[in-house]
């Protein structure tokens, strides 16, 4: 059975080689195998136990795929599911998120990993009506993948587990769905350029690109935020380049693992010197923009604006 996906249509010697490298990088992936010809590119790689193949044609573009004699097993499926939303949807240059019915949207490779890590264990969720209000199963009062707030008075089904809550709606599309990827590319696409969201502030520095070393940044504990049993670290960072003000909050479980994550934005001298660590989240959320990232998001670094759930 040949399982593949196309990553782009449109042929090309440095877009096959970046593909390749962000897959050892990202994976950490080893090359078995290459072999190139006047019209076709194959390149064997190697994660873990399982070998994908990154193939280009002149004529028909790029593409990733594995072949099995007999049907691929869960953990194929799901690695090729994420290295084909991993490498389409990368870009510097743009962030690329998806607009739920409820006009909520999320960042598509984050949400892509989410469904995948609630695939692994669909065997744990049950299903509850958020009204059951005492119900030690329902751990959200929103969707795990929509953000959708539930609502109490109309009794709203949820597929529950440990770490996620998740609507009906999300439950049929996209977690007991084998299609789920034809569901999420469906999503209407949120894209916007750095320059069109205005995020290229005046002056700019490199401090404001997503890849900017904290080593150039004077860093100031500010303490820590308590709401909720969250403990989430709040800092001041001012960059030594261009002295704009960051703020910078850190938030990890402890008793998950690849939970940590941090948001920063650019405030005024006059919000600097009167941070409130309680207050912090709230000053994001109501930011023009903010960056993020982490081991929560798969090492993806972004930008977004508004709601940030912990």
């Amino acid at each position: 059975m040949n399982l593949s996906y196309t990553l782009s249509e449109i042929p090309g010697d440095e877009l096959f080689d970046k593909f390749k490298y962000m897959i050892i990088a990202e994976y950490d992936g080893r090359i078995e195998n290459e072999v190139s010809d006047t019209e076709s590119s194959y390149c064997d790689i190697i994660i873990g136990d399982i070998k994908v193949t990154l193939h280009q044609n002149i004529y028909t573009g790029i593409e990733i795929f594995m072949s099995e004699e007999i049907k691929p097993n869960i953990s194929q499926v799901n690695l090729l599911a994420s290295l084909y939303i991993y490498l389409k949807y990368s870009n510097p240059n743009f962030y690329t998120r998806v607009v739920f019915k409820n006009g909520n949207t999320k960042e598509i490779i984050y949400l892509n990993n989410l469904i995948l890590n609630i695939k692994k264990s669909v065997a744990e969720l049950t299903l509850r009506y958020f009204k059951e209000a005492s119900d030690p199963e329902i751990k959200r009062d929103h969707c795990s993948l929509c953000d959708k707030i539930f609502s109490k008075n109309n009794g709203q089904a949820t597929w529950n587990s440990l770490k996620y809550s998740i609507c009906s709606d999300c439950a049929d599309e996209f977690i007991f769905n084998d299609h789920y990827l034809k569901k999420l590319e469906q999503l209407p696409a949120f894209i916007e350029s750095i320059e069109k969201e205005k995020i290229i502030v005046e002056n700019t520095c490199a401090c404001t690109e997503s890849n900017y070393n904290h080593e150039n940044f004077v860093i100031t504990s500010v303490g820590i935020d308590q709401t909720g049993g969250r403990y989430g670290e709040v800092s001041l960072q001012q960059c030594k380049i261009c002295q704009r003000n960051w703020l910078h909050y850190f938030y990890e479980s402890a008793s998950i693992s690849k939970s940590g994550r941090w948001y920063r934005t650019i405030i005024s001298d006059k919000n600097a010197t009167e941070i409130d660590p309680e207050k912090a989240i709230t000053l994001l959320e109501k930011s023009n923009w903010y960056l993020y990232g982490g081991s929560y998001y798969s090492g993806i670094i972004r930008r977004s604006k508004g709601k940030i759930y912990l």
